[in-house]
């Protein structure tokens, strides 16, 4: 049954779904709980909107400015220089965040092959 509910709604939405329940059936014994708990988050959600806004932003004006040939131009198998130096460059941010105190473990499998690799060179 769960099965067919997540095939027809989708998980993303289940899952909304069943944390809205689950604040419903607390609040029906302690509405203090989940008075503090809604008002932590709004204040975690005001804290990371400008960022969220910031990011789509430019992820929205990025795929109006560039084409996916001039990205496979740059990033593709025959980038040569071009793609070697994105990835330089992706390679030096990705060092730079680790030196002010990310953790490998926070980093992405490819993140931390690019700085296995510029550390090995």
């Amino acid at each position: 049954m769960i099965r067919k509910l997540t095939e027809k709604i989708g998980g993303g939405w289940l899952f909304l779904i069943s944390v809205c329940l689950l604040y419903v059936i607390i609040g029906l014994f302690d509405f203090q709980m989940v008075r503090a708990g809604l008002l932590s988050f709004s204040g975690l959600l005001l804290k990371i909107l400008p960022i969220l806004v910031t990011v789509f932003g430019l992820l929205f004006l990025s795929n109006l400015l560039i084409q996916a040939d001039t990205i496979s131009r740059f990033l593709g198998r025959g980038s040569k220089s071009g793609g070697w130096i994105v990835g330089k460059f992706g390679g030096n941010i990705i060092g730079a965040l680790k030196e002010r105190g990310i953790q490998a473990r926070e980093m992405t499998g490819t993140a931390k092959e690019a700085v296995v690799k510029r550390q090995e060179s």
